[in-house]
């Protein structure tokens, strides 16, 4: 077809009116994403019209002392375990202070119906020591002192049941090795009998133990080692001295999972509706035998009546003042009972959650929280933690409402219900939020007793968060007096003289025990959990002890070690919200990483023949891979910071995604091999103690009981876990060398593939 040029000229005025359109169209997409995607809640004098240091400061100057002190003796004000109406009496209060902080648009209930455990008042629980003719000779005290303020001593989760034996023995701490020791050193018959044992590690997994090696009941004692270590002289426990009586008795759960018993790795309900499906309780991975926690009082009584047999020398503790024996048979044709009463019961529970949406990123979060329910009156654990958290929503509520601060990504705040019995509220949470918080979580940052004492700040934390720690505590000054009136020095001072000859301050791994424990094991959110420690974490801890007048007398009287806490809590949510690009530690991630994993290769090559078995280079290769992938990526965010590209919103959100999802690359979508709801390859809780923590956590353990079939001539055993070791080992190698590709530029992603 050929054109004239008055077709010429038509063609233009065509172009120019498509080019008039486009430019229309472009310029009307822009004052709606102006419109829609930028919050107007953010106000002419928002966070953008601050400066750090002027959020930091404003928010610091609205932690005072005596609020924190009056929003904890309101909550300590009565026992309020999970699903009774006190503890629902202080979800109320918190529901009330968050909407005086936030805004009833921006606070929410999520409530759940879940399987908890109860004392039975009327029958309570018992240890009875009777005689030859039946008669009782000593019942072991139920509770410290005659009241009905609370419940009784009890383990949650303890199965109704009596039992009774002539056998009474010791086992130190309840491990496997005690076990061992006892069966295999001293021939004594475990299989029948009632195991006595002090506090070590999680209580639950001593019960578990137990019952494994065939004990028909456990009973568990508070040491004086760990509440009363200078002497239990009566000026020197409480109400005299911060140190426990013989009669202070410590509760807790002894059920070894996460969540409602009755939904693992499902929301139990939502909104109160009736679930669905549940677990039926006979199916329930519940503990099996009863168990009663004692004071070192009754702990004494009765290793006086035992058999009087030694102890091997590594199983005394120092600064304890009881006579350990290993026992056997009763004397004198004596007999003990131990009697457990609870009763499970359906209750209904409720998290409160508190927003602050954000202005720049509000699909990206960082969350703090807390639980609130307790055995007692939880003057440390945990309300010393949830009275923080008020009093830092309250902060940030006062710069959002008069300061028009609005920070840079949502800022999310929860308080958790049911957390003593085995993180159920949080979990649940998490269950039923699971792929929004797994897309969206920059962190979740925990604290729980906050102030146990003041003898040094402390945290735990997955190592993407080191810096932004480090960086919290030197900007809040420490409490604690210094000699001749020298200036007081920095949070990050003190904690560093603490640790002594290192020459930074050192951030401890992440075991299990509070509400960071869905988040980083099951959706791989980085976490941290923050403290204050004393010189013995917390002898009043679940004791009926724990209370306001405690806290006040003996642990913080000017509350000031709560502000430091909450000030450094506040810190590192605003540094985790406000900074453009999201200050993670790549390179202590990368360097935690190959420490553990040389550690792990270490105890590794000890174990039968695994080098025969499995190729442990492939690991180190991989380590290696991502140590140097990672040196790149901190060098291209310094370079970031300052080559332009901090000014292109489109590159920041790229980074900050890389950023998000490093921890996330190390989960295993099918869990470590029998632990399914734990999936971090890297870390998880140890498999002999549930608070601690241990690296590479699948291919150790994997790799401990194939050695433990080997050893107890179990070639079923040994094959089995063998199997596991392999498929396991080879995911997580897999895993580690895509995480370090991933590090890279998206466009250099793909390039090492296959790279050895």
């Amino acid at each position: 077809m050929r054109f004239t040029k008055s077709d010429g000229s038509l063609q233009t005025r065509w172009k120019f009116a498509f080019s008039f359109l486009a430019i229309a169209i472009l310029f009307c997409v822009g004052i709606i994403v102006g419109h829609y995607g930028i919050r107007k809640d953010c106000g002419d004098s928002g966070s953008l019209a601050m400066s750090d240091e002027q959020v930091r400061q404003r928010m610091f100057a609205e932690i005072k002392p005596e609020s924190i002190r009056a929003r904890l003796k309101r909550m300590t004000n009565a026992s309020h375990p999970a699903g009774t109406a006190a503890n629902n009496a202080v979800a109320q209060y918190i529901k009330e202070s968050f909407l005086a902080d936030f805004g009833a648009e921006n606070v929410k209930e999520a409530k759940y119906r879940v399987l908890l455990s109860r004392p039975n008042s009327t029958h309570p629980n018992s240890g009875l020591i009777s005689n030859r003719d039946g008669t009782a000779f000593r019942e072991l005290k139920n509770k410290e002192f005659p009241s009905d303020a609370f419940d009784g001593a009890y383990f949650a989760f303890a199965p109704q049941g009596e039992e009774t034996s002539d056998r009474l023995i010791y086992a130190n701490v309840a491990t496997e090795e005690d076990f061992e020791y006892l069966v295999n050193n001293q021939s004594l018959p475990v299989n029948g009998s009632i195991i006595l044992a002090r506090y070590g590690g999680f209580r639950g997994d001593q019960v578990e133990i137990s019952a494994r090696y065939g004990a028909r009941a456990v009973i568990l004692f508070l040491d004086p080692s760990l509440v009363a270590p200078h002497g239990t002289n009566v000026s020197l426990v409480y109400p005299n001295g911060p140190w426990m009586p013989e009669f202070a008795i410590s509760r807790g759960t002894i059920y070894r999972e996460n969540g409602d018993p009755l939904s693992q790795s499902f929301v139990s309900s939502i909104g109160s509706k009736e679930p669905v499906y549940r677990t039926a309780v006979e199916d329930a991975e519940l503990p099996k035998i009863p168990a009663l926690p004692i004071g070192y009082g009754d702990a004494r009584v009765l290793f006086e009546l035992m058999d009087q047999k030694s102890i091997p020398s590594d199983w005394h503790v120092t600064d304890s003042t009881l006579p350990y024996v290993l026992g056997g048979v009763l004397p004198e044709g004596r007999r003990l009972t131990v009697t457990v009463t609870n009763y499970l019961e359906e209750s209904e529970i409720t998290n409160v959650i508190g927003t602050i949406p954000g202005c720049i990123e509000p699909d990206r979060y960082v969350i703090f929280g807390n639980h609130f329910d307790a055995w007692t009156m939880g003057g440390i654990d945990p309300n010393s933690g949830t009275a923080a958290m008020l009093e830092l929503a309250h902060s940030m509520g006062i710069l959002k409402s008069r300061e028009g601060w609005c920070p840079r990504r949502t800022i999310i705040v929860g308080a958790w219900d049911a957390e003593e019995y085995g993180l159920i509220g949080s979990t649940e949470w998490v269950e039923e939020n699971l792929q929004v918080l797994q897309d969206r979580t920059v962190a979740y940052i925990n604290i729980d007793a906050a102030v146990r004492g003041h003898v040094a700040f402390s945290a735990m934390a997955m190592p993407l968060l080191t810096d932004v720690i480090l960086s919290a505590t030197k900007r809040v000054t420490d409490p604690s007096p210094m000699p001749d009136g020298q200036p007081l020095q920095t949070m990050y001072d003190a904690w560093k003289k603490h640790w002594r000859n290192d020459s930074t301050p050192r951030i401890l791994n992440l075991g299990g025990g509070s509400d960071y424990g869905s988040f980083v094991n099951m959706i791989g959110v980085t976490s941290a959990d923050l403290r204050y420690n004393a010189e013995v974490a917390n002898p009043a801890y679940h004791t009926a002890y724990e209370t306001f007048d405690y806290v006040e007398k003996f642990v913080d009287p000017t509350f000031l070690y709560h502000v430091a806490m909450t000030q450094v809590w506040g810190e590192i949510v605003r540094d985790l919200a406000e900074s453009a690009v999201v200050p993670f530690s790549v390179g202590s991630f990368a360097d935690r990483m190959n420490s553990s994993w040389h550690r792990a290769r270490t105890e590794l090559t000890t174990m039968f023949n695994l080098t025969m078995e499995i190729d442990l280079d492939l690991m180190t290769t991989a380590v290696a891979l991502f140590g140097r992938n990672a040196k790149s990526l901190v060098e291209d965010i310094s370079k970031f910071k300052t080559d332009g590209r901090l000014h292109n919103p489109l590159l920041v959100r790229e980074m900050n995604d890389r950023l998000i999802k490093i921890e996330r690359m190390f989960l295993e979508p099918s869990g470590l091999p029998g632990r399914p709801l734990d999936r971090h390859v890297l870390q998880a809780p140890s498999r002999i103690n549930s608070y601690g923590s241990i690296s590479f956590a699948g291919v150790m353990d994997s790799a401990a009981y194939t050695a433990e079939g080997y050893k107890e001539n179990d070639p079923a055993k040994a094959a089995k876990w063998l199997k596991e070791l392999k498929l396991h080992f080879i995911k997580v190698v897999q895993i580690v060398d895509r995480a370090a590709r991933f590090l890279l530029a998206p466009a250099r992603t793909l390039d090492q593939t296959g790279a050895n």
